[in-house]
């Protein structure tokens, strides 16, 4: 593929504004977090955690100014009118790229509860990140592997408590969970692989649904379908 120095600089003016902008947010995000480490008590970590969510989206808010400023940016949005921001959902979509993520919250910031995702828990030390992950109240995720299991059978469910006790707290506040049910990206190479099953989807997980439904304890009320197109 040949060069393009403006396609290139277009990018990494982008990537620039994006990680300026993970600094700026994260910093306040990831202090609120500690500061409610100070005082466990109910009340002062839910409101913590909503000035956090603010924050959050209006990360996200400027992550929207920095694509449009840079890119030309159109959604085509179908069926978001019924949407509700004190409400509880698990929204179950399909996955494209790395970029989905973003998509996802440029397109349901403010229209739902802030969406969290489930994260592996080595993630955590991805810089400012995963501090800002955590003082979101991300939950993150770890899995043992069926060997590790077979030699430390008392680890059995040790890693769905974990995150069950980590998801408690979005009893009190209203919260997206996002499940990609693909369990992956697609891939030219991953669909062959499934024998065209599907013609756009890679043949749907249910572990992955059934975990995020098991760990949130019943708290999630309305099932929200996204197909990204």
């Amino acid at each position: 593929m040949a060069f393009r120095p403006l396609q290139a600089t277009r990018g990494a003016v982008t990537l620039l504004l994006l990680g300026v902008n993970v600094i700026f947010w994260a910093t306040p995000i990831v202090l609120l977090g500690f500061a409610r480490l100070v005082l466990p008590w109910t009340p002062w970590q839910d409101l913590v955690g909503r000035w956090n969510i603010a924050m959050g989206q209006h990360w996200i808010s400027c992550n929207r100014g920095i694509f449009g400023l840079t890119h030309s940016l159109a959604f085509d949005v179908r069926g978001a009118a019924a949407l509700r921001r004190e409400e509880w959902y698990l929204m179950i979509a399909n996955h494209r790229s790395w970029v989905d993520i973003l998509v996802l919250q440029l397109v349901f910031n403010r229209r739902v509860p802030f969406l969290k995702f489930f994260i592996k828990e080595q993630l955590k030390w991805v810089p400012f990140l995963g501090l800002a992950w955590w003082a979101l109240d991300m939950p993150f995720m770890r899995r043992y592997s069926q060997a590790y299991l077979s030699r430390h059978p008392e680890m059995r469910g040790r890693d769905l408590e974990a995150t069950r006790r980590a998801c408690e707290k979005f009893r009190r506040i209203p919260t997206t969970i996002i499940n990609f049910v693909e369990g992956t990206r697609l891939t030219p190479a991953k669909h062959a692989a499934t024998a065209g099953a599907y013609r756009h989807l890679l043949p749907p997980k249910a572990g992955g649904l059934a975990y995020a439904l098991s760990a949130m304890g019943g708290v999630l009320r309305t099932s929200l379908d996204v197909t990204i197109a």
